[in-house]
């Protein structure tokens, strides 16, 4: 066991994993909080006393659906309390854990899909792995989730999705294993976004595991790998069911119901939305000015051409391979929870909801470096690790500043007035101007 482990504390996968711990920590040591911010971190630990006054009464309530059906987050909440109380920079201890746990996950699922262990030169295909967590992990677009204690079941919905998913992605059997069951049950328990999971993995049977073929196979063949799913589609359904329950209330409180066509205005043009923010990570705040684009804005049409464009791409190469199909499939089931076609409360756009979607390019990325480069020369190679790891840097650097507005209720309200001036009328109201 003792050889095993330094074994491990020596090979190249290790050192790995710890430069993307340590750039994690690194990057987030910064977050220090001088108080609490009170937009939802109050409401969600401070004035909440199942979290801090908990009960055998009150724990029951952690399990019904109440706004949101995340029993698994309440209690790292609860537990946070219960170590630190009022402490809150030291609650953003398992935030930062959590997005380093995140960031190698995504490690390890872009080194299994690229199979570094079944190439010569392991080296580099485990270089274009580590590249592509890091630029995902330190994109300013994850300071959000990591900074806002209330995002926690962000965080920990993430942990388990992935975990399920690269443990499907090692399972060689047919069918689901209990550690891909037991993980999605549980990401199903940290937040609803994770309803998705389901579709992923039958997608992933598709690619890369490429047990059906589209339009190739007959319809039994695909409605085995739905079916041995049963248990995920239950739990998806559960978190549906209780999510719309829980958010009824809050439709009735929470303002404006939209029609039918400026849902669908909203859904096309948050996809550019999102896609904007993470090519161009500028002007990023966490409460952005309303976003209800009409027929005529440029965004929607955009939105629309990508999807449109995405799809039709990857029907027209499905016979080669349908990776560039489930890739741009992925990103829009993640994404359909947070684009406001079901109007669950007010919709808004948030960085924090880019964080489980826009995975899948990241991965790709790493995939298709490791694949393009494989048969090019090392100056080449060395070039665009050169490249690669400078854009890290930018973004660490980027990532370094946005934290500057997470210490307190006025830096955070200023950045908002400050990159939306007179946009935005919360952001006075809470500066008192």
């Amino acid at each position: 066991m003792v050889s095993i482990v330094i074994k491990f504390i020596k090979s190249p996968l290790s050192w790995a994993i710890g430069l993307i711990i340590l750039s994690v920590v690194g990057i987030y040591q910064k977050l220090q909080i001088q108080g609490i911010i009170s937009l939802d971190n109050m409401a969600y630990v401070y004035y909440n006393p199942v979290i801090s006054e908990p009960t055998l009464a009150s724990l029951k309530t952690l399990f019904l659906p109440y706004i949101y059906w995340m029993p698994l987050t309440w209690l790292t909440h609860m537990l946070d309390w219960a170590i630190f109380k009022d402490q809150f920079n030291a609650h953003l201890i398992l935030n930062v854990i959590l997005h380093a746990i995140n960031s190698t996950l995504i490690f390890l699922i872009t080194r299994q899909l690229i199979g570094a262990n079944e190439k010569k030169d392991k080296a580099w295909p485990l270089f274009w792995a580590l590249v592509s967590a890091l630029i995902w992990s330190l994109h300013p677009l994850r300071v959000e989730v990591v900074a806002w204690i209330a995002e926690r079941k962000e965080l920990l919905m993430s942990t388990f999705f992935l975990g399920s998913v690269l443990a499907y992605l090692c399972t060689k059997k047919e069918g689901l294993s209990w550690p891909v069951i037991g993980l999605g049950v549980a990401a199903f328990a940290s937040k609803p976004m994770a309803v998705s999971l389901p579709l992923v993995l039958c997608l992933m049977d598709l690619y890369p595991k490429q047990r059906v073929k589209l339009f190739q196979d007959k319809w039994p063949c695909y409605w085995r790998i739905i079916k041995e799913k049963w248990l995920l589609w239950m739990g998806s359904l559960w978190v549906i069911a209780a999510t719309l329950y829980g958010q009824q209330k809050g439709i009735a409180e929470g303002g404006a119901q939209f029609d039918l066509i400026s849902r669908i205005a909203g859904v096309f043009g948050r996809i550019t939305f999102y896609i904007e923010k993470t090519i161009f990570p500028a002007k990023l705040v966490p409460f952005y000015p309303d976003f209800r684009p009409g027929l005529g804005d440029w965004q929607v049409w955009i939105g629309v051409l990508m999807v449109l464009f995405g799809l039709a791409y990857g029907m027209n190469r499905v016979r080669k391979s349908a990776g560039w199909l489930v890739i741009w499939s992925i990103f829009l089931l993640t994404l359909l929870p947070v684009l406001g076609v079901i109007q669950t409360g007010l919709v808004k756009v948030a960085d924090r909801w880019t964080y489980l979607p826009t995975m899948v390019f990241y991965i790709a990325i790493g995939v298709c470096l490791a694949r393009w480069t494989d048969k090019i020369g090392f100056k080449f190679k060395v070039g665009m690790a050169i490249l690669l790891m400078s854009l890290v840097g930018i973004l660490g650097r980027l990532s370094w500043h946005q934290i500057n507005l997470w210490q307190n209720d006025v830096t955070f309200w200023t950045a908002v007035a400050t990159r939306y001036p007179d946009q935005v009328p919360n952001a006075y109201v809470n500066l008192a101007v």
